[in-house]
């Protein structure tokens, strides 16, 4: 993986093509000030999606022209709700996030 390469790792990296090892969308948790520019150093790997959860708050960029720009939605997951991942996502049981998840998938 080309992030390790690089000097880093992510909180949760995913890969949505066939047969391609690099990940294409990374998921980061901000969990303290400081430290080095997460877009800065995914800029560097040309990383297309990166999610930044920072003070209960869920950011979504997409890599275009050569920098990062906020979306409203994912385009890698463009059906995926953000809104109920951000309100799910600091959730301490993950049993009940899970059925709070298939209740509103059902629900839509």
């Amino acid at each position: 993986m080309r992030l390790g390469k690089r000097g880093g790792e992510p909180d949760e990296s995913y890969n949505f093509t066939k047969g391609k090892e690099e990940a294409e969308l990374v998921i980061e948790a901000a969990l303290t000030s400081g430290g080095i520019d997460k877009l800065d150093f995914y800029r560097g790997l040309q990383m297309p999606e990166v999610w930044i959860w920072e003070h209960d708050n869920l950011t979504v960029y997409r890599f275009e022209a050569g920098d990062y720009k906020e979306i409203n939605r994912s385009s890698l997951l463009p059906g995926l709700d953000l809104s109920l991942v951000a309100r799910l996502a600091d959730h301490p049981y993950t049993s009940e996030v899970l059925d709070r998840f298939e209740a509103a998938l059902e629900e839509n």
